[in-house]
This record gives C-alpha cells, structure tokens and sequence, in this order.
C-alpha cells in the first residue's frame, strides 16, 4: 500500500512539475508565434504585391519563417540566460550578506515590517499592523519600538470604540481552553529564553481570553514594569508565577 503511494505521489509530482514547466513556455510561444505570423504575412503579401511568381513568393515565406524562429529563439535562450544569471548573483549576494552581516540583516528586516506595520495602521488595518509588529520579535525578542507601536496600536483600538480581541481573530471558538493553555506554555519557554518582549505579548493574549489567569496577570505586570524602567524582570519573581 504504502509503495502503490509513493508511485502515486512521484507520478503526481512528475506530472505538476511537468505541468509548470510547460506554463513557463506558454508566453513564449503566444508572442512568438503572433509576431512570426504578423511579420512573415506581412512580406508574402509585400512581395506577392510587387509581382513574383508563386514559387518565388514561397521561397520568400519560408526563408522568413525560418530566420524569424533561429532569431527569436536566440534572443529568448540569451534574455533567459541573463535573467538567471542575474539571480543567481542577487541570491549570491544575499547569502552572503547573511552569512557575513547576519545582524544587519535583522535590523533590515526589522525596519522593513516596522514600516509594513505603521502602513497598515495608518490605514487602520490593525489586524495586519498587530501581526507585522509582533513579527519583529522573531528577529529581536526584546526590540522596544514594536513593543510600544502595539501599545499604540491598542490604545487607538480602544479610542475607536472597538475591542481589543481583534488582534486575536478567531479566538472565541470551542478550543479558548486549549487556546489558553498553549499561550501559558509558549509564555513559559519564551521567558525561560529570556525573549521578554515576546513572552508579554504572548500574555496579554492569553489575558484577553481569561482574564482571571491569576498568574499570567502577575507574570504580565512584572515584564511590563521592568519594560517601562528599562531593566530585566525580577527572575525570582517569574519563576514563582510559573
């Protein structure tokens, strides 16, 4: 059974790639095509007009065809080759660039979805704004300017009028029990890696789903405190709210 599987899936596979394979082809040979019919109808009638015989008028047409696809095929395989060429040196550079100045990267990527975030809350998209942010403690766990945007982001929930349970869509389900209980365990492993940022944030969702977890709303103030007076949480006082 499970050999019939891996047949079919290698078949499936083989015939997908296939299949992309011949889309890559189908603009080529549309506009090849098009502009080899235009162009070689365009000089039989030139030349049937300027009185050859019908051999002649033959002879012209398919000497056309032919130089048209040698031409047009050597000019898609040298644009396609540079192409490629251009890319593989794009992506060499950017290994590179990981490899020898991996931290400047981050602040790369850092600042690029700080400014996704701040886009989209300037058009009032907090959902996406709140999930760019947060995205950022990836590459910085402690980083403070996404912490305070996403203060921001709820105070100006709340000044509209609107709930903060929007940045977590679809929480208010049948599983806010389980929902829970994973937040408090990646809550848990975030701070034993010191990744604080992280880890509130992971609180204050969990808080949003029960606000009466007694020990996340104790593990919340402490990291939020130590936030504001910019020093490291009490680690006596985390251990004994876990």
């Amino acid at each position: 059974m499970s050999t019939m599987k891996q047949t079919t899936d290698h078949v499936h596979d083989s015939e997908f790639e296939e299949h992309l394979l011949f889309r890559n082809y189908m603009r080529d040979l549309i506009l090849g095509g098009n502009d080899g019919l235009v162009s070689v109808f365009a000089l039989i009638v030139g030349v049937a007009a300027g009185g050859l015989l019908p051999s002649q008028v033959l002879l012209v047409g398919v000497a056309a065809m032919i130089a048209g696809a040698i031409s047009m095929s050597i000019g898609e395989y040298i644009s396609t080759k540079s192409q490629e060429e251009v890319f593989d040196a794009e992506m060499k550079l950017e290994k590179h660039h990981i490899k020898n100045n991996l931290d400047h990267e981050k602040e790369e990527l850092v600042e690029d979805l700080l400014a996704r975030g701040d886009q989209y809350a300037a058009g009032k998209n907090f959902d996406v704004a709140n999930e760019a942010y947060e995205s950022v403690f990836l590459l910085d766990p402690n980083n403070k300017r996404a912490s305070e945007r996403i203060d921001f982001l709820k105070a100006s929930i709340l000044k509209e009028g609107r709930s903060e349970t929007r940045l977590i869509g679809g929480a208010y389900d049948l599983e806010i029990e389980a929902r829970v209980r994973v937040y408090w365990k990646q809550t848990q492993e975030l701070m034993t890696n010191r990744r604080w940022g992280q880890a509130r944030f992971t609180l204050e969702k969990l808080l949003l789903l029960d606000p009466l977890h007694k020990e996340a709303e104790h593990a919340h103030k402490l990291l939020k405190d130590a936030a504001v007076e910019g020093v490291e949480p009490d680690l006596v006082a985390l251990r004994a709210a876990r």
